[in-house]
Parts: structure tokens; sequence; C-alpha cells
């Protein structure tokens, strides 16, 4: 009786390891599955977006402008209303939600138009990648575009903020010179290497994160006052 009891007990431990085993390879193949499907689904995102990318190419660019100048205004009020009060200990701020509106049709309504087209400009007048080319289209860049845009800037966020036109002039008038000095530092290096060694395809990522920057140094000077 004691041999029978021991026989059995001692078999259950082949079928023990033959069940873990069996249930450890299901368990690997279906978390195989999972990762293949996500791995599937991402692969579909990634194509839907590229495809909207190149059959709706303005479109895009508003969406992608529009969300980088939004979030950009966003990141500075958690700064100067979330974070600074509270390492502070002063009471914590609401998001100003109409200033994150006004930064995103900003993006989307006058950044988002003006690159699309004028980037598309530089590509189809300027092609090449040489040292010279790179040179011209960097400086057009800076002189053509650069003035009117940053008091585009101003003169839209101004008059979203109910500004006056004699407001406007002012805020231009103490604000365009000190934007258009630090866009020059900035845009200068930053431009050399896009139209040096970014290609047409990557350009609107490129030229997203770069935006982000200098959004975020406009929000500051937008922001400071340099008096009369």
């Amino acid at each position: 009786m004691m041999m029978w009891r021991k026989k059995g007990f001692l078999s259950i431990f082949p079928r023990t390891i033959l069940s873990y085993s069996r249930s450890r390879r299901l368990l690997s193949r279906h978390r195989g599955d999972g990762e293949n499907g996500k791995k599937g689904l991402g692969k579909i995102v990634v194509n839907k977006v590229s495809k909207f990318h190149h059959d709706y190419p303005l479109a895009s660019n508003c969406i992608v402008y529009g969300g980088i100048t939004g979030f950009t205004e966003f990141t500075q009020q958690t700064v100067q209303y979330k974070l600074v009060p509270y390492w502070k200990e002063q009471e914590v701020k609401n998001y100003d939600k109409s200033s994150l509106m006004r930064y995103t049709s900003l993006g989307c309504v006058v950044f988002a138009p003006v690159l699309h087209y004028w980037y598309r400009f530089l590509d189809t007048k300027y092609p090449a990648n040489t040292t010279k080319v790179v040179m011209k289209k960097v400086g057009l860049d800076l002189v053509v575009l650069g003035a009117p845009l940053y008091a585009a800037f101003y003169a839209f966020i101004c008059a979203l903020e109910g500004y006056k036109a004699q407001d406007i002039i002012k805020e231009l008038k103490s604000k365009l010179l000190a934007t258009l000095a630090a866009g020059a530092v900035f845009w200068i290096p930053a431009q050399t290497v896009n139209f040096r060694y970014v290609p047409p395809t990557g350009r609107i990522l490129y030229i997203s994160v770069c935006t982000f920057v200098e959004v975020n140094i406009l929000s500051v000077l937008k922001k400071m006052d340099f008096g009369d």
C-alpha cells in the first residue's frame, strides 16, 4: 500500500512538469501574439499618418504647428502657474485657457500656412544643398521671412488679447528688434543644419522641434516688459 502511494505520488511530478511546460509555451505564444498585434497596430497608425501627411500636407502642418505652439504655451503656464508657486509655497493658479487657444490658433492659422508655402518655394527654387545654396536659403529665410513673421506673431496675439491698434504698434516697437536679434541667433545655425542635412520629407519634424524651442523664447519675450 505504501509502495503504491509512493509510486503514485512520484508519478505526479512528470505530469506536473509537462503541464507547466505547456502552460509556459501557451503563455509565451499569447504574449508574442500580443506584441505582434501591438507592432502591427503601430505600423498601421504610422502608415495612416504618413498617408495623411502625403495627401494633405497643409492640413498636416496646421495640426502639427497648432499643437506645437499650444503645447509650448502649456509648458510656460505649467512652470509659471504650477511649479514656481508650488516651490515657493504660494497659491497655484489655473491654466489660462484663452491664452492656450490663442497660441494654438497662432500656429495653426499663421505659422503653418506661411512656413508650408515658404519652404516649398525655397526647396523648389533652390533644390541643392551645397554650401552656397544653404547660405542663400538661410539668408533669405532670415531677411525675407523673419521680420514679417515676428510682426505677425505680436500683432496676432495682441489682437486676440483685445489690444488697440496703437497699443499693437507700441508692442512692435518695443519688442520686435529684440525678437529679431534672438531669432537670428537661434535660426542661423538651426536653418543651416536644416537646409544642409535634413531631407524635405523630414523637415516638418525638425522644424517642429525647433519651433517648440523658439516659441518658448517668443512666449517669454511676449510677457516681458521692455518699457517704452
